[in-house]
């Protein structure tokens, strides 16, 4: 019995030792650790979850730091786009709480990744994903970024919709907040879509319209195109043709 009690308790004290470590951590550290740990998805997520139920009650905004590392998680390496989801609206819930200035960009940014999730899932909820685009636009300043892709989110939604009015709209926000906040590869992105809208509405009476938007594009573009972004040129061009039966 003295042989083997020995190993025992050795045994016994090395299996509590991490369990000691575990407790004593900052529950960030901790989540951050089996956030990167490589191992079976569905145990991953078992211990994660169980951590933020422990932790729910606590430091908000450690909290909602960790529902967003989570979502984002969920939605590139798990690809569950439900729980990426409920995670991102539980932070959401969280955000929304804080009206200091320093925080709003935080808010702002969960806000426009809800709109995200729910607009490019499998199966998207435009008018869920539309709600979230419309409640971060009326909270962001004119000179964020994230304006602008707010704005080109909602003209992608409305194209795909079939509002091509709308869309038309929204990205033509999105290309004058662009231009004044010289991100010229932001712009383009916008200039080409605009194109792409005046030609799905087919009205013949935009062919100036749009011939005014393309020499933007080719004059301030033209050397900096890539051979993708040339051809949306050429397809949108013979498209808007197409529509005033200029055949040649």
């Amino acid at each position: 019995m003295t042989r083997t009690a020995f190993p025992i308790k050795i045994l016994f004290l090395f299996c509590i030792i991490p369990f000691l470590g575990y407790g004593q951590r900052p529950i960030k550290q901790v989540f951050d650790s089996l956030l990167k740990t490589q191992g079976q998805v569905a145990e991953k997520t078992k211990e994660i979850e169980s951590l933020l139920k422990k932790n729910a009650g606590k430091d908000p905004l450690v909290l909602a730091e960790m529902y967003y590392e989570y979502s984002k998680w969920n939605w590139s390496q798990a690809k569950n786009e439900a729980k990426s989801k409920e995670y991102a609206r539980k932070e959401y819930t969280l955000r929304k709480k804080f009206n200091e200035d320093t925080l709003q960009p935080l808010l702002r940014r969960n806000l426009y990744n809800l709109g995200y999730l729910y607009h490019h899932a499998t199966l998207p909820d435009y008018q869920s994903a539309l709600a979230y685009f419309d409640t971060l636009i009326s909270l962001t300043p004119q000179n964020d970024s994230r304006l602008g892709n707010a704005y080109r989110e909602c003209g992608d939604i409305y194209d795909a919709l079939g509002d091509f009015q709308r869309a038309l709209e929204n990205y033509q926000y999105s290309e004058t907040l662009f231009k004044e906040l010289q991100r010229p590869d932001l712009q383009l992105k916008a200039l080409i879509n605009i194109s792409g809208t005046y030609a799905s509405k087919g009205d013949p009476l935009l062919l100036d319209d749009f011939l005014k938007n393309n020499q933007v594009i080719t004059r301030s573009f033209g050397e900096s195109l890539s051979e993708t972004q040339k051809a949306m040129v050429l397809f949108n061009t013979a498209a808007m043709y197409n529509t005033t039966n200029q055949y040649d």
